[in-house]
Formats: C-alpha cells, structure tokens, sequence
C-alpha cells in the first residue's frame, strides 16, 4: 500500500531519501521530532523515536530545509502584518470629507433669478441673512485617495435615506498606536524609530479632497 505524503508538496525534496521527505513534512505540521520519527517508522518505541528523532533534526540537509521553510513562513506573515498595519494607517488618516460633506448653499433670494444655484449664501440676504440652505452631499466613490478607499465600508439604503458605512477608525488608530508603542504601557518600545520605519515603509501620505459633482449637478 503506498503511504500517503502529508502536507504541502512544497515541503518535499526530491533529493532526499524519501523517508527524510516525510519526517520534513511532518515536523513543519507539528514541530515535535519524537512524532515525526514515529510518522516515518511508527514500530518503533517511543525512547527510540525520541533518540533517532533529534539525530535526524539536526542533519545539516534536514535543519536546512526546515530552517528555510520556517524563514519563507516568518517572512508571508511580516508581509500580511505589514499589509494590515498600512491598512489601519490609511484608515486612520482618511479625510471623511471625500466621501460625505455639508455644504451651505444660497437660498432663493440670495442672488438674482439664473444665478447658479451652487453658489454660497449671500451674507446681506434679507430672508435667509446669510444663513443660507443646508445640505448633505455624497460625493463620488470612484475618485477616492487610497486613505478614504480604506475607510469606505459602503453604503446603506434605509427608509430613512442613504447610510454611509465606515471603518471604526478609533480602533484602527488605537491598533496603530500601539504598534508604535506611543500608549504609556507600551511605552518599552522605541518610539521614534517605529515612526520612523512606518513612515518609511508607507511613504509621505498626501491627503487630497476629490471635487466630484453630486447626482443632481451641484458639486
């Protein structure tokens, strides 16, 4: 009966025995020498595993291999770490204004008939007195800086209008922060050069404000 080879094929090498192949391929799932001998020659006792086990560990072509797979894991999960800290920064620094704003516009007897309605309220008005109408302005999702890309959970339609959906961007500061260590208990850390090496990773954010024009025009 041919033995079944577990784990990912990447962690087989076709040019060791095979029965080192598997002892790999065993440990990586589970790092405990003892089992992964018994895996690969489960006749024998356990003091023999435990003896012939560490011999095979510290092979130079096994320790190598297994060294170089526990390197390419660390490195992957640096990488997603990486990605999820940039994401919280982003996040934290995200103008809400790219995605919703109010604005006050000019009442109708603010200016002369075929003004443009878009225009701000006249301060000498003699109805509104400079008051003006307010309004809330969605603005276009499609234009959106990475920051504000971040932020924007999507939108809602409830009876009662249009929900604009957020990230919580206290939790994404305080996540941030931390990984900083700028909280006073974490504060072991060193903080300038956490900064620094974020920043440099991240590069300088630039924060602009899409103009894009609402559906009805105004912009």
């Amino acid at each position: 009966m041919r033995r079944k080879r577990p784990g990912n094929r990447e962690s087989f090498d076709k040019t060791l025995p095979f029965e080192h192949q598997m002892f790999i391929a065993h440990y990586l799932q589970r790092p405990n020498a003892t089992r992964a001998y018994k895996a690969v020659r489960p006749h024998v006792s356990d003091e023999t595993a435990a003896t012939e086990g560490y011999t095979w560990l510290k092979k130079p072509e096994i320790a190598a291999r297994i060294a170089r797979h526990q390197f390419e894991t660390v490195k992957s999960v640096e990488l997603n770490g990486a990605e999820l800290i940039k994401r919280d920064y982003l996040i934290a620094t995200a103008d809400i204004r790219e995605l919703v704003e109010y604005r006050k516009f000019g009442c109708k007897h603010c200016w002369p008939r075929g003004t443009d309605p878009r225009d701000p309220p006249n301060i000498e008005c003699a109805q509104c007195h400079g008051e003006g109408i307010g309004r809330t302005i969605l603005r276009d999702t499609r234009a959106l800086s990475d920051p504000a890309a971040a932020v924007f959970a999507g939108i809602k339609e409830t009876k009662w209008g249009i929900e604009v959906k957020l990230a919580d961007v206290s939790q994404a500061k305080e996540r941030l922060y931390r990984h900083l260590g700028l909280f006073e208990k974490d504060n072991e850390q060193n903080q300038p050069n956490a900064l620094m090496d974020l920043l440099k990773h991240l590069g300088k954010s630039q924060l602009p404000i899409v103009e894009t024009p609402d559906d009805d025009g105004h912009g």
